[in-house]
């Protein structure tokens, strides 16, 4: 107890600094997610798509809602979506009329739909082709149910399915047995998911709090460099208990903002359990940072140093995928191991065993 109030005591002056440092990571969390979703749609072309009345088109336009590069906008008139594309405000415009289901069921290849553009639409082409390959599906059903219905007329005399009908089994059938979304994986091999194409708050945080954790653990390289470190010769506990001690409590106290930013950031799939595994495994090794270098210059260069290093490693293993016998050393990366919710087992472990050694070398000088 003694211990922890020294520590208290010489980090006068520094206290809110370190309480802004501790909740730095979930501010900056919030602030990044929050600009990428603000902005994310600033990014997607707009399009415009007229379905008049009749047209059943639901699938279609899900489709294109589907599409991650277009910002759809749905009008059932065509007047205010020809004026803004001639004002610019839309890349291409659509119009399904009211009888283009009539059209798909009598096979019609032709004009079934009308396309405008202007000479700055640089998406048209490929719109254009979603939309085409959306209509051949559909076009796909409209054969299915008449085949289906055809087959039950000549061998049952009767028919009693509609075309929703045949649409819902045909998808739920897809579903079920669609090789395509199938994932396959030889016996042994453990399967990767892929990651989600929105921005993982898990990264933003892990990062945060890694360089945040520079600017806490800041105390360490001035002390172990200053004439602090001489006065402990005297005193029955030593200097590197000292410090164990001050790692424990800033550590704890740390885990107490982590948990309030898990119950904000994370969702239900995220293990709390490896939020404080990825924190103690963080603040360990700035720790040992902080206490081997030489001045605070040193420190935040090789701060600047290790987050390049991490981030460039995270990108090549999210585009290089290790042999089967080399994929351990994807646990070496903790930011990855949070990102990827696994417990990062081999860096406890080596964590807990440079903290034996630092102890251990310590006592046999002493002794």
């Amino acid at each position: 107890m003694k211990v922890i109030l020294a520590r208290w005591l010489l980090l006068k002056g520094k206290r809110f600094k370190l309480l802004i440092s501790m909740l730095l990571p979930l501010i900056v969390t919030i602030v990044i997610t929050s600009i990428y979703h603000y902005t994310s749609d600033d990014f997607r072309v707009p399009v415009a798509v007229v379905v008049e009345e009749d047209a059943e088109v639901t699938s279609i336009i899900e489709g294109l809602k589907d599409a991650d590069y277009i910002k759809l906008d749905v009008y059932d008139d065509i007047n205010e979506p020809l004026r803004n594309l001639e004002q610019y405000q839309y890349d291409s415009l659509f119009v399904f009329d009211a009888d283009f289901n009539e059209k798909l069921q009598n096979n019609e290849r032709r004009n079934i739909i009308e396309s405008y553009y202007t000479d700055r639409s640089f998406t048209y082409d490929a719109v254009k082709e979603l939309i085409a390959s959306l209509v051949q599906e559909e076009v796909g059903q409209y054969r299915l149910s008449q085949q289906v219905q055809t087959l039950q007329e000549d061998w049952l005399g009767e028919n009693n399915l509609s075309f929703n009908d045949i649409v819902d089994t045909k998808k739920e059938i897809e579903e079920e047995t669609n090789l395509v979304n199938q994932k396959f994986n030889f016996q042994g091999q453990v399967m990767e998911e892929s990651p989600e194409s929105s921005l993982n708050p898990l990264l933003i945080y892990g990062y945060a709090v890694l360089i945040f954790a520079f600017f806490t653990f800041d105390f360490v390289t001035r002390e172990t460099n200053s004439e602090t470190k001489h006065r402990f010769l005297y005193l029955s506990v030593s200097y590197k208990t000292f410090m164990l001690v001050s790692f424990l409590s800033l550590t704890i106290l740390m885990y107490g903002f982590d948990i309030i930013s898990y119950f904000i950031l994370m969702d239900s799939k995220t293990n709390l359990l490896i939020l404080l595994t990825y924190r103690l495994v963080i603040n360990a090794f700035v720790f040992f940072t902080a206490f081997l270098s030489r001045n605070i210059l040193s420190l935040y260069v090789n701060a600047l140093l290790i987050f390049i290093l991490l981030l460039v490693t995270q990108f090549l293993l999210s585009i290089i995928r290790l042999p089967n016998g080399l994929t351990w050393l994807a646990s070496f990366h903790p930011v990855e191991e949070l990102v990827s919710n696994q417990h990062n087992i081999y860096l406890v472990a080596l964590v807990l065993i440079i903290f034996f050694i630092w102890l251990r070398r310590d006592n046999l000088v002493r002794s």
